[in-house]
């Protein structure tokens, strides 16, 4: 039982993308979950002109996976869709 609470806890991720646009993001993590590669996800939201009013803000999506999982996962985001 220890072992395991180790392993979920020293697991490495690797940053496989980041992008601004949420189709793109929603694309790249669904062919992510159809292939069964675990990933999660960071985002990081800043605003453009914050000193006119209601500045607009921009999303940066951050998409992880596993180390062991890279080479799979780029593969995976590559390919083109038939």
């Amino acid at each position: 039982m220890l072992e395991k609470i180790k392993q979920i806890f020293t697991k490495r991720w690797e940053i496989l993308y980041t992008t601004q646009n949420q189709n793109e993001y929603f694309q790249i993590i669904g062919k992510l979950s159809d292939n069964h590669i675990v990933h999660k996800t960071t985002f990081d939201v800043s605003a453009i002109n914050p000193g006119r009013g209601m500045g607009r803000a921009q999303r940066t999506y951050t998409i992880l996976v596993r180390v062991e999982e890279v080479y799979k996962a780029t593969q995976i985001i590559n390919e083109r869709r038939h």
